[in-house]
């Protein structure tokens, strides 16, 4: 098996939570045997997506229309968003409606705490859903 982890502007974020997640990621699969890209044009059977920006919105479609599942990680939120940069105010409703159709597209949902969880389960975000990541445990996948 082998999974595309895709993040968008990995430089910008290597050491927030994200980027850190990243890595955990990267450790995670490598522990378990499992072959790892970051390049979307490689061949991949799963990807797992860690950003909500346009590019990864692209992979997402090109992952569908290739027929390959997709998991995406629910690390945003559009609470946490307002107030974390200038203008985020009115961003935020933005990020809501663009969090709810990234996230209701992707086959499963790994949410990297129970508050983020809670905040999409209220919303009904949705169909298919995995834990959060401190449970998750990639073997369990092979």
């Amino acid at each position: 098996m082998k999974v595309l982890l895709y993040s968008e502007g990995k430089s910008s974020f290597s050491k927030s939570g994200v980027g850190q997640a990243l890595n955990h990621q990267v450790e995670a699969l490598g522990a378990n045997n499992i072959e790892i890209t970051q390049d979307p044009e490689d061949d991949y059977d799963l990807a797992h997506i860690n950003t909500v920006a346009l590019k990864s919105y692209e992979v997402l479609k090109q992952a569908k229309k290739k027929g390959k599942p997709v998991i995406y990680h629910t690390h945003t939120t559009y609470e946490d968003f307002r107030g974390s940069i200038k203008g985020s105010y009115v961003l935020s409703p933005i990020i809501k409606f663009w969090t709810k159709k990234l996230y209701n597209e992707a086959d499963y949902l790994i949410s990297p705490s129970e508050y983020t969880k809670k905040s999409y389960k209220n919303r009904n975000i949705w169909k298919k859903r995995k834990g959060n990541q401190s449970n998750f445990k990639w073997c369990k996948y092979k």
